[in-house]
């Protein structure tokens, strides 16, 4: 064995005495008793020793405090243990698996397994396996005793307390044996590292189950700690002479390696640095018959009036063919009195095929109608508080679970639950439809919008023998009943998506194409250009509102497209996606009618091309070349969209509203900015979602308002998170350079656990600012999770990969033998008990007999 793979199983020589207190009152108690007992004496002695020289002012309470602790010690039992080595040692490495795998407990362990190990454990007379086994199957009582006593036993310990027991608690503990021949290190395997674990020295007296547990690991790396320090690389020769006999690692663990290098190569190397690998296999080999609610897949964001689709992953180990039910529940609120509410439900039945998606589908509106601006919540409605009436939501979030019902003599019935927070939008979207005459394009995206409840449509077309734009109030009709541009700078901010189509610029006053600038830059919207062939856009005056294009203008293509193609950009979004499959969607977008007109644009920097549209012949020597279609790009606060053609209107074909709506609200909410999730008089307030993974990063939005209704600008602004009721930080949030009263931010890495999200700002009093948001950080499903059955096969690959041999726990007292040819030495300690001999004795004798000479001289006798 080279010296760097010596340094890594370095460990104290044995040798030498020891002392140690073994007595039933334990040695902190000892040395408090006797420190009592010494102060009592200094105190006995200042009253009647004041007239004594120095000398006996300080030696006689000394002599009574020594006479004291010595005899108060002796109920503490020392012992003196002398240690030496005959011959030469052998090292043994013990490495206990600390991951969370080791939790599971495994009442599905064979019967005849289980009788074994709980005679290794003690639990059972020596030969009951024996006598077991050898009884035939059917000749076994019902209700077999040795069956019975042996699931008692084996049933309620973890696979790490399994572990402990067998190492050095159990009557039969094999570490104390292996320590009379071998040097032992014990470690706990903490993913990639390796920390020292508590074990007692011997196991003469049984510890008990209900022992604290060790922190544990969210994943399995059975190769990291094995690989470092190793020296060789794999195919190196092993060192000669015996000293590669002279060490060896015993590995407990149920296999389930995964994270880090493979494992098999690890003990390879160790092999061939002549070190072998000794697994013990903890655990059933078979997966415990479970149902798990892994994953839940939903929209994060819903109208109230929406069906929420989605799915969610169930695991089923079970035996197939148990009947059970999964159902989505709102969670009520205690608060208002208010229940449970299953609001869909399902009978399934098991399989055992491992990991499947259920569909799921269930209307929202149950859950938000009865909600109002001052949030009396109802049936799943978040409320952890009654909020003032002078707050108001927009967004409401609804607190719901998926549930499995729990199948008997299931393994895990905890994990049976999953939540599933969604937030649902309490008020319609307004739309502004600008044109200048009634193209199908904006006919048909009018009546799309118009029968969706999710908006609030405003079409303004301009008659094309009046050639007057037509104003109003925002959101009402003129005497025709047709919509009007609003009058007034408040109402067209009030809009969140405008879709500009070919509406002459020169309709609009200068203070109103200055309106429609502040819209995107300043209040943050959402401005879709339509580009057509009369060339209107052309006309847009700079730059005023060409500097919201994102694209440089061209001429229309002379001929007409072949095919539509999303680009990555477009896809990563999510604005383009169908089906959720990125090859499917391109074979969809193909599909879709081309336009026949396009205008040829130029994408600028800093703008990203979403769609592009081929022409005939493509990118092919002599084609028509690939060019955008949807182009977007940020613009202050809000973001631009351009459409290079006027024609979705044709995905209406023999599908009607199934794509074009579907696709236009994807379109639209992909500029539009989120709603803010609540607003008081001064303040409103956001934190994007409502559920975040742990380590994500939140959001955070708020805009700021002076009691007379003016942005607070230039005020400093923090954001206070609370986790579970406490404050657990601050979030400096810095001002929009762009957006006057609006400040932005971003959490840190968040931690599982309930969030609040509150607002703090210079100037404004600690109970002005009511707003609050919420959202949810979801603990994940670990990969121990995924699968519990001991992993046989990885295990044994390793023994053999590295010259070993692997054992499964039952078997774990086979060690001593295997491990013997590491040492041709010993391990010999004696005990002297002091506390039992002459020493002691005469220690205590000796001070209280100088004392009582001295005081004899001094006449306090």
């Amino acid at each position: 064995m080279n010296d760097q793979f010596a340094d890594q199983f370095a460990e104290p020589e044995i040798g030498g005495t020891a002392l140690r207190f073994v007595g039933p009152l334990p040695l902190w108690a000892g040395l408090l008793l006797a420190t009592v007992a010494a102060v009592l004496a200094w105190r006995f002695y200042l009253r009647e020793a004041g007239h004594l020289s120095r000398g006996l002012r300080w030696g006689l309470p000394a002599l009574r405090s020594l006479t004291f602790a010595l005899g108060i010690l002796l109920l503490c039992a020392p012992v003196l243990t002398h240690t030496t080595v005959e011959g030469e040692l052998g090292r043994v490495r013990v490495l206990v698996d600390g991951s969370e795998s080791m939790t599971r407990l495994d009442r599905h362990l064979p019967e005849a397994r289980k009788v074994r190990l709980a005679e290794a454990l003690g639990r059972l007379p020596e030969g009951t396996a024996d006598r077991y086994d050898a009884t035939p199957a059917d000749a076994r009582p019902t209700g077999d005793r040795a069956a019975a006593n042996a699931a008692a036993a084996v049933d309620p310990l973890p696979r790490w307390r399994r572990a402990d027991l067998l190492l050095a608690e159990a009557p039969t503990a094999i570490l104390p044996e292996l320590r009379r021949r071998h040097v032992v290190s014990v470690r706990t395997l903490q993913g990639p590292t390796l920390t020292p674990r508590d074990l007692p020295v011997d196991g003469a007296e049984e510890a008990e189950d209900e022992a604290a547990p060790p922190t544990f690991a969210p994943t399995t790396d059975l190769a990291t700690p094995l690989a470092d320090g190793v020296g060789p690389a794999a195919g190196d020769a092993a060192p000669a002479g015996g000293a590669a006999k002279r060490a060896a690692v015993v590995l407990l663990t149920d296999g389930r390696h995964n994270a880090g290098p493979s494992p098999t190569e690890a003990a390879r190397a160790l092999g061939e640095a002549g070190v072998a690998v000794f697994p013990v296999l903890f655990g059933a080999e078979e997966p415990a018959a479970d149902l798990a609610a892994v994953s839940v897949d939903a929209p994060d964001l819903v109208f109230k009036t929406d069906t929420v689709r989605g799915t969610f992953t169930l695991r089923d180990t079970a035996p197939p063919g148990s009947r059970f039910t999964a159902e989505i529940v709102s969670k009520g609120d205690g608060e208002t009195g208010v229940g449970e509410t299953v609001v869909w439900r399902r009978d399934l039945a098991t399989t055992g095929a491992g990991d499947r998606r259920v569909p799921f589908e269930f209307d929202v509106e149950p859950l938000t109608d009865a909600l109002t601006e001052t949030n009396d919540s109802p049936p799943g409605v978040l409320s952890a508080r009654r909020e003032s009436r002078s707050v108001a939501r927009s967004v409401a979030t609804l607190d719901l679970e998926v549930r499995l019902s729990p199948l008997p003599g299931e393994a895990d019935a905890e994990n049976n639950a999953r939540p599933l927070r969604l937030a649902a939008n309490l008020v319609p979207r307004k739309a502004l439809l600008l044109d200048g005459r009634p193209r199908w394009e904006t006919r048909y995206l009018r009546n799309a919008l118009s029968r969706d409840p999710r908006w609030e449509v405003t079409t303004v077309v301009v008659p094309a023998d009046e050639q007057t734009l037509p104003r109003g109030e925002a959101g009402t009709t003129n005497e025709n009943g047709e919509g009007v541009f609003p009058s007034t700078r408040a109402g067209l901010l009030g809009y969140d998506l405008i879709v500009y189509g070919e509406l002459p610029p020169s309709l609009l006053t200068a203070e109103e194409q200055g309106w429609l600038r502040e819209f995107v830059g300043a209040r943050g919207g959402g401005l879709v250009f339509v580009d057509g062939r009369r060339d209107v856009l052309s006309e847009l005056p700079s730059p005023t509102l060409t500097d919201l294009l994102p694209v440089t203008r061209g001429e229309p293509l002379p001929e007409p497209t072949a095919a539509l193609r999303p680009t990555p950009a477009g896809t990563a979004g999510g604005a383009l996606g169908i089906t959720g499959d990125e090859s499917t969607d391109e074979t969809f977008w193909e599909t879709l009618p081309a336009p026949q007109t396009l205008i040829a644009a130029e994408a600028l920097p800093g703008a990203e091309v979403w769609l592009e549209a081929v022409a005939e012949g493509g990118s092919e020597p002599g084609g028509g070349g690939v060019h955008p279609a949807i182009v977007v790009r940020p613009f202050g606060g809000g973001r631009v969209m351009y459409l290079a053609f006027d024609e979705t209107w044709r995905w209406r074909y023999r599908a009607a509203d199934l794509y074009h709506q579907r696709l236009w609200n994807q379109l639209a909410g992909a500029v539009m900015p989120r709603p803010y999730a609540v607003r008081d008089e001064l303040l409103a307030l956001d934190t994007g979602g409502v559920r975040y993974a742990p380590g994500a990063s939140a959001p955070v939005r708020a805009e700021l308002s002076r009691p007379d209704g003016g942005p607070a600008t230039g005020v400093p602004v923090d954001a206070v998170l609370t986790r579970d009721g406490r404050v657990v930080g601050t979030v400096p949030l810095t001002e929009d350079p762009d957006v006057p009263g609006a400040y932005r931010g971003a959490t840190g890495p968040l931690e599982p656990g309930e969030h609040e999200v509150s607002i703090r700002a210079a100037g404004f009093a600690a109970g002005a600012l009511k707003a609050r948001t919420n959202f949810v950080v979801e603990p994940p499903v670990t990969v121990e999770a995924a699968d519990t059955a001991a992993d046989p096969a990885l295990l044994t690959a390793m023994a053999e990969a590295s010259g070993g041999r692997m054992l499964r726990e039952e078997e774990i007292g086979q060690l001593a033998a295997l491990l013997a040819p590491l040492s041709d030495g010993r391990v010999i300690e004696s005990e002297t008990p002091l506390w039992q001999s002459y020493w002691w004795f005469f220690a205590v004798l000796i001070p209280l007999t100088l004392e009582w000479i001295l005081r004899k001289r001094a006449g306090l006798l």
